[in-house]
């Protein structure tokens, strides 16, 4: 196996260690009014959504069920009880343009890494972890759905099926399968779940694929944390002047000329406009977007302080 093409178990287990190094709580999130939101999500505990009741008075009007305070006509407040144990849902991308890399790694390798830190963190931390993944393959169970569930067990299974998702399949794809991951995540994410979605978004590059995305985040940010992982290749941010690159798919292999100027300020103004889109997105719900390359120390790329866009 070359290092960077694939992900073993054993090097996602040996992450553990390097996932004491992430320090949340020192995170700032800069020049905005949201500062410090982003290290909450992980620090301590807070109050979980447990049921709705009818308004009484007295009752906090900011914890007023208004949705089914609509369906039945009648004012409903929330009632919460201590969390404990938060749910993790690590949404990891595994659509085509994934399997793509130039420096150190391919997406998917980094993505699965990325997906291995964030599960050994949240776990150290007591929360119940789970994952969501979409293979880009025609095989069947090419959906794998792990609930979160508490402890090591958990861990392990989701590393597992991280390790075999970065295994390139004749069978792949061309579609893209995060707006299936999306729709699944909204159906499935408990109230109260802190969702981490790690992707290169390349299915949101026109107004369409936008609007398609938009509407299953907004479902699951009305009950959860959504934070967004940009995981992007140094050529798609700019392609290196006067080259030949060979390009290839696993079945076909092309060359590409780097040399014409408007082929490369085309590129790298889709790669500008998405991650512009995707600020803009993430930061009206008050959430800022990390940006991970491959060429990243992912503890750093995580650590390194982020600003929201609103």
């Amino acid at each position: 196996m070359s290092y960077g093409i694939e992900s073993s178990l054993e090097e996602l287990l040996a992450l553990r260690n390097e996932a004491t190094h992430l320090n949340f709580s020192a995170r700032k999130v800069s020049h905005s009014h949201l500062s410090g939101r982003y290290a909450s999500h992980f620090r301590g505990r807070g109050m979980d959504y447990f049921e709705s009741r009818p308004y009484i008075d007295g009752d906090d009007v900011r914890n007023i069920d208004w949705r089914v305070t609509a369906r039945t006509g009648k004012l409903h407040s929330k009632i919460f009880v201590e969390e404990r144990e938060r749910p993790v849902l690590i949404v990891v991308d595994f659509s085509p343009s994934m399997y793509f890399g130039t420096r150190r790694a391919l997406k998917s390798v980094v993505a699965a890494r990325l997906a291995a830190l964030m599960a050994w963190y949240a776990s150290g931390r007591g929360d119940r972890v789970g994952g969501l993944l979409f293979n880009p393959t025609d095989q069947p169970h090419s959906e794998i759905d792990i609930r979160p569930a508490a402890g090591r067990s958990s861990v392990l299974k989701l590393l597992q099926a991280l390790a075999s998702s970065t295994r390139y399949h004749n069978t792949i794809e061309h579609e893209n399968r995060l707006i299936d991951s999306m729709l699944h995540a909204a159906r499935v994410a408990r109230p109260g779940s802190l969702i981490l979605l790690l992707s290169d978004f390349s299915a949101t590059r026109t107004p369409t694929e936008q609007t398609r995305f938009r509407q299953p985040l907004h479902r699951l940010a009305a009950h959860s944390d959504v934070i967004a992982f940009h995981i992007s290749d140094p050529f798609e941010q700019q392609l290196p002047a006067g080259r030949v690159l060979p390009l290839s798919n696993g079945r076909q292999r092309i060359k590409v000329s780097a040399s014409d100027q408007g082929t490369r300020d085309r590129l790298r103004d889709e790669f500008q406009t998405r991650t512009a889109w995707l600020d803009r997105e993430f930061g009206q719900m008050g959430q800022p977007v990390v940006p991970v390359c491959t060429t990243d120390r992912l503890v750093d790329a995580i650590n390194r302080p982020v600003v929201a866009q609103t």
